[in-house]
């Protein structure tokens, strides 16, 4: 154990009122003491560095300013050791420690070549001498903020004389004695020029002096002698300071990429020539896919940012095969549920024409030639389920008729609008309207008038409507051709045309729709064709006996769904065309003189007929890669002048003016108006292809004028989510959406009633999107709230005289007793969102009233105490009145936008609510319990709507309690249970 020697000779240092201290340990401070220790112990300068620190000092030999609470100020050292000098307190000579800043070493943190700090580091000087005052801040610029100061010595150097040789000179400066003012800085530093004790020419190089205007002292410039660069050989406060200055450097660094690196590197990345091979002949989707999977696959999940692209090729996924979609997320890196639906919610897409969706079209299709904006337009309805929904999002319960704004009535029909390009194979769904039943003719003209004005102003040109038998469809078209009737006979407009909005248009009915007329005609008459006489019961008989013959058979695509009356899918076209086709007319002739049989007389003349539709429909249905050689599917054009097609079109209509449909037993002739409907397409077809040549088109494909792009959009309506055959008008919307965004016309099934559609949808959501924070959306025109003045008394509370007194009584108890329980549920909301206890007593109640009987009743036993919350009797009766003018609003009121809003304004008219809630919280409480309140009431009066309409909640209501809403759901679903001819027993 080293033994502590003390340095001072004859220092009584044993007394126990003296403080001992050692040699410090800092190169640099120790060499100071040193310079004034050596005289007095010379035998010091020959011991090393470990022995040193054994040696102490007595605290007598500080000056009293650098000694605090028996305690050494850190910057200081012995500088009294005579008598004199101890009892006076004050030095013969100035200790140089005065120089010394807070921080008694050099460091630095390894700067960059480029950073451009060539400027020498910059040392302030303390205006007292000793250390009276501690040292400034050593960074004051956060330009040298990463370049501390240095005190231009070594600091690592452990040879103490080179340390004090370098200090020399900062012995005898004493610069605070100088004047620091502007006026005296000259003085001050010949004075200080005169003190100092190192005159050597290369020290004077390497120091200069200068005042820092903003603290008013004078600063030595020293150069820098030397770089630390390595972090070993840093203080641990140097070194953390150097990892702290280093993270933010970094920070900043990541902070100030800009586009250009981000892109050099994806361009790298993609002109890297495994990863080209790797993705060139994947489709557009799995490229999405497997970028996605490597761009995020390092990151948290809190972490993942999805492109555009990413959350529709999810959001196919999830419409598609949403009870699979949550394993495939176990397995892929896909968004959420939850991020989906936020992503559809940005896309506004109400019933009406859509704003956004015109500018859109409108710009895309500025660049089109004249022949591409060529154009049809088709339109369709789908049935719909009805049903009440109440959107929050939207404030506004749907389900209601509109078309553009809002009727009193249950919708169960949409009628869909789609534009398709006659020559370009696109297509795109513009606009739908909700309604009740089929759409009323009048009603439907102003709608064409609006949707053809719309067409028309984005540049498009429409030439053609198409649609299917629809009565009021015909009916439509039939009132446009009598508006037109005075205009034909001036100008000599043929039947199949209509005007409207001064656009001539040609009337196209969808063939597959007239072929299945037919079809269904056929079956219970006989057709007269060409002076003969065909019957469906030949094409029987010849199916009966392909049948007998085993496996191998002639008509091996055809079965009881086609050909056996009672069993046929008549909606099924494929059902129709397969049977009416040139395989069957063949069996029919090849049957008339097969084995000698004898068979029916006019199997040959159905073979005819059954021959003569099969060409009929293969003329109208020509696609591009369906032609086939001696058929009529390929596309319409002329050799040498003359169009095959446009021949045989003008014969069909030479027949089909022949053709004609009989009772079987009465010979009664029978109006088929599927026979004038497919002369009016012919002329059509034959007076369009006229047009089409003069615009410059040498190829023509005629299934471009049908409806199978529609009809391919509703059944993936009725197909989504595996299984929706029946949609609500919400869900229908929804799906609306949702395949409007993602394009999915597909996968086309084998039980689709149409052909695969090959078109191209114009506007995908990346467009729609561009101009959706600058365009308004088609939504309901805002309606003026109704008056706060609703009916006092719903049909609820008009059973006064019909129902006894005293079973009036109980009910009203028990509502009573029902609604101090779900007030309670609101009152803890309230208390958990605001938590004050001023508006706890406004609220709940400490004792326990006769109301709150069912309240205890649902407390559980096996808990101690009270559970539950007890409202007070005057916030259960606001809460009453509450629902009482819920339910006058929505009987009268459901179909108008804005209904919470309008209902917190009829409640704040009519009730007196200034008791709940303290000061400070009360209109927030306020808006909080009228919203909450609304969301469960609103929701639960939709549900009890929708129990009548399918039929579960009307055996319940008596006549006098029905209110105006309840009477119309019920005779909605009396004339649904009547149209589908299901027995029922009456209610009410």
């Amino acid at each position: 154990m080293p033994v502590t020697t003390y340095v001072v000779p004859g220092c009584p240092s044993k007394q126990p009122s003296s403080k001992l201290f050692t040699l410090p340990r800092t190169d640099v401070l120790r060499a100071l003491w040193m310079e004034y220790l050596l005289p007095l112990v010379p035998a010091l300068g020959s011991l090393p560095k470990k022995r040193l620190i054994n040696y102490k000092v007595c605290q007598r030999h500080f000056e009293t300013e650098f000694i605090r609470n028996n305690r050494r100020k850190r910057n200081c050292g012995p500088t009294l050791f005579t008598s004199e000098e101890i009892s006076s307190g004050q030095p013969s000579k100035p200790f140089p420690v005065h120089m010394l800043r807070e921080y008694d070493h050099d460091y630095s943190c390894s700067v960059p070549m480029n950073s451009g700090l060539d400027d020498p580091v910059t040392r302030y000087v303390p205006e007292t001498s000793g250390l009276r005052n501690n040292a400034t801040d050593a960074v004051k610029d956060p330009v040298t903020c990463n370049v501390p100061e240095t005190s231009g010595f070594n600091v690592f150097d452990t040879n103490a004389a080179s340390a004090v040789k370098e200090l020399n000179y900062r012995d005898t400066l004493e610069i605070s004695r100088l004047g620091v003012d502007e006026t005296h800085t000259e003085d001050a530093i010949k004075e200080g020029e005169d003190k100092t004790t190192r005159t050597s020419a290369e020290e004077d190089k390497s120091t200069k002096s200068r005042i820092n205007p903003s603290t008013k002292r004078l600063i030595r410039v020293v150069s820098r002698d030397r770089i630390v660069k390595s972090i070993a050989n840093l203080t641990p406060r140097c070194r953390k300071m150097y990892f702290k200055c280093r993270n933010i450097i970094n920070s900043k660094r990541r902070l100030t990429w800009t586009f250009e690196e981000r892109l050099e590197k994806a361009t790298k990345m993609s002109e890297n020539a495994n990863f080209n091979e790797l993705v060139d002949h994947m489709s557009p989707y799995a490229k999405t896919l497997f970028a996605m999977q490597i761009r995020l696959a390092n990151k948290p999940k809190n972490l993942r940012r999805y492109t555009t692209k990413e959350k529709i090729l999810a959001l196919v996924l999830l419409k598609g095969i949403p009870k699979n979609y949550s394993m495939l997320q176990k397995m892929f890196i896909l968004p959420s549920r939850r991020t989906l639906n936020n992503f559809t919610q940005t896309v506004k897409f109400g019933p009406g024409l859509n704003e956004c969706l015109l500018r859109q079209l409108k710009s895309l299709v500025s660049n089109w030639d004249d022949r591409k904006k060529l154009c049809s337009i088709v339109f369709d309805e789908v049935a719909l389920t009805p049903h009440l929904s109440f959107v929050e999002s939207e404030d506004r319960v749907n389900g209601f008729v509109d078309f553009g704004e809002p009727e009193k009535k249950l919708c169960d029909h949409a009628l869909v609008f789609m534009v398709r390009g006659i020559v370009g194979s696109w297509r795109q769904s513009f606009a739908y309207y909700l309604c009740e039943g089929t759409t009323p003719a009048a009603k439907l003209k102003n709608i064409l008038r609006d949707v053809i004005d719309a067409i028309t102003h984005i540049g498009l040109r429409p030439k053609a409507v198409v649609c299917d038998q629809g009565s009021t469809f015909q009916a439509c078209l039939n009132s446009f051709r009598e508006d037109m009737r005075r205009c034909q006979e001036q100008q000599r407009l043929t039947d199949n045309q209509v005007l409207i909005n001064g656009h001539l248009l040609y009337i196209f009915f969808d063939p597959p729709h007239l072929i299945k007329g037919i079809r269904n005609n056929f079956l219970s008459k006989d057709m007269l064709f060409r002076g003969k006489v065909a019957k469906w019961s030949d094409i029987v008989e010849v199916y009966k006996a392909d049948c007998a013959v085993g496996d191998i058979r002639m008509l091996h695509k055809l079965t009881d769904e086609h050909v056996i009356p009672e069993k046929i899918k008549k909606m099924k076209v494929k059902n129709c065309t397969q049977t009416l086709s040139e395989k069957t007319a063949a069996m029919l002739n090849y049957r008339t003189h097969a084995d000698g049989t004898p068979v029916s007389s006019t199997m040959g003349s159905t073979a005819e007929a059954v021959l003569f539709w099969d060409r009929l429909f293969d003329s109208v249905n020509g696609s591009r890669g369906g032609s086939a050689p001696g058929k009529m599917r390929g596309p319409v054009k002329e050799v040498a002048g003359v169009s095959r097609h446009v021949e045989f079109w003008q014969e069909a209509i030479r027949t089909l003016n022949t053709i004609s449909f009989v009772e079987p037993n009465t010979t009664q002739r029978k109006y088929v108006p599927s026979l004038k409907n497919w002369i009016l397409t012919l002329k059509s077809f034959i007076s369009l292809w006229s047009e089409l040549k003069l615009e410059g088109v040498n190829l023509w494909y005629t299934r471009n004028m049908n409806q199978d792009p529609l009809e391919n959009f509703f059944g993936r309506v009725r197909a989504l989510n595996h299984r929706n055959n029946s949609p609500s008008p919400y869900t229908f919307q929804c799906t609306f959406k949702s395949l409007f965004i993602t394009d999915i016309l597909g996968p086309q099934s084998r039980n689709t009633n149409c052909e695969a559609d090959i078109g191209e949808t114009l506007v995908g959501f990346e467009l729609f999107t561009e101009l959706g924070n600058t365009c308004d959306t088609n939504e309901v025109s805002s309606v003026a709230g109704p008056s706060a003045s609703v009916p006092a008394t719903s049909g609820l509370a008009e059973a006064g005289e019909a129902i006894p007194l005293l079973q009036q009584a109980r009910k009203e108890k028990q509502n009573v007793h029902s609604s101090a329980f779900t007030a309670g549920y609101v009152s803890r909301i309230l208390i958990k969102a605001f938590e004050c206890q001023a508006c706890n007593e406004t609220i709940n109640s400490i004792d326990v009233s006769p109301i709150h009987s069912w309240i205890c009743h649902r407390e559980r036993s096996l808990l101690k105490g009270k559970n539950l919350n007890y409202p007070l009797p005057k916030f259960v009766q606001t809460f009453r009145e509450l629902i009482k003018c819920i339910n006058r609003y929505l009987d009268n009121f459901a179909h108008q936008p804005d209904v919470v809003k309008n209902i917190r304004l009829n409640f704040l008219n009519s009730i007196d609510i200034d008791f709940l809630g303290c000061t400070q919280h009360h209109s927030q409480l306020v808006d909080k319990f009228i919203k909450i309140v609304c969301r469960v009431q609103i929701h639960n009066w939709c549900n009890s709507i929708n129990k009548i309409l399918r039929g579960s909640f009307s055996e319940k209501l008596s006549p006098h309690l029905k209110s105006p809403m309840q009477a119309m759901a019920l005779k909605k679903y009396k004339s649904c249970r009547l149209r589908k001819k299901i027995n029922h027993n009456s209610y009410g």
